[in-house]
């Protein structure tokens, strides 16, 4: 999840891949793997995907900035609430900084320490094999388990 304090950079936002299920807000994505033949044409190359249960190889895309929901034909939209519905164009912040809890279990950020991909699209002070650097940490773990963490891809 993410709180209210934050600072985007002036094209720091990426907003032309879709994504096709539920996250919440903090989790980092990852670039959908192309398929070919006939499912080229279904914007698989345009897709964004949560970060792999190994993170070894994997090319971070962005965080996600809005939670994605279940879409429940019963109930309009809330306007007044920022959500999005599998399908849609996910909101990636590539640079500028968050508050965050979305972090691997076990992970102790500290200012300065660089962060990497965690497992499932989490943020991680400890590099796993080939799990690539998303930016640093700003802060330590605050009372209530967040963190500030400079998003840099």
């Amino acid at each position: 999840m993410l709180k209210p304090d934050r600072n985007i950079y002036p094209n720091g936002v990426e907003i032309t891949f879709t994504f096709n299920g539920t996250a919440e807000a903090g989790t980092f994505m990852t670039y959908g793997t192309p398929g070919s033949g006939a499912s080229v044409a279904d914007e698989q190359g345009g897709q964004a995907v949560i970060g792999p249960a190994n993170p070894s190889g994997a090319l971070p895309l962005g965080l996600l900035m809005h939670p994605f929901v279940a879409y429940n034909a019963l109930l309009h939209r809330n306007v007044y609430k920022v959500t999005q519905y599998p399908g849609e164009k996910a909101t990636l912040l590539r640079e500028g900084w968050v508050t965050t809890n979305v972090l691997a279990s076990g992970a102790v950020p500290d200012v300065g320490k660089p962060a990497y991909l965690g497992a499932n699209g989490t943020v991680t002070h400890t590099q796993a094999g080939g799990a690539p650097k998303v930016g640093e940490f700003m802060s330590r773990l605050d009372e209530q388990g967040y963190c500030r963490l400079f998003v840099h891809l």
